[in-house]
């Protein structure tokens, strides 16, 4: 009977372990500014503006193409920011579907921009496995 009830909790064990996705969301870049600095606006080239969470930007990685350009509007002048990056796409599970994973080109430059100073870190976030692990990676701005 205990070698009975041992596989019957093992049973259950078991089926309550789900396969959880690589990430859990689509790609995105996660904007670091210096204390203080602002933009009235920051936006796409089409005139979309990027959402904004936790009170700082965020802006989308396009899946469709290997570069991404935003413009920034401060008070005085509009920079731009281009960020250079390959996709990988790969197909995780039959749950989970196509997984896209960004990192930078391996150039030595990601970035083209009219600010003074801006990087890309192309290393992920993860914070966790399954749906706490992120797709989220950084870009620091110096204007």
């Amino acid at each position: 009977m205990r070698y009975f009830s041992f596989c019957l909790l093992a049973a259950f064990l078991l089926a309550a372990c789900k396969d959880e996705c690589y990430y859990a969301q689509e790609p995105e870049l996660k904007l670091v500014l210096d204390p203080g600095t602002r933009f009235r606006r920051v936006y796409s080239p089409d005139g979309r503006d990027v959402p904004v969470r936790n009170g700082r930007p965020v802006l989308p990685v396009s899946l469709h193409a290997d570069s991404v350009t935003y413009l920034f509007d401060g008070e005085t002048r509009t920079d731009t920011l281009t960020i250079f990056y390959t996709r990988r796409f790969f197909f995780e599970s039959e749950k989970c579907g196509m997984v896209v994973e960004v990192t930078g080109q391996g150039l030595r430059q990601d970035v083209r921009t009219t600010f003074t100073n801006a990087s890309v870190v192309f290393t992920s976030d993860e914070w966790g496995l399954g749906p706490n692990r992120r797709n989220i990676y950084e870009v620091r701005i110096t204007p």
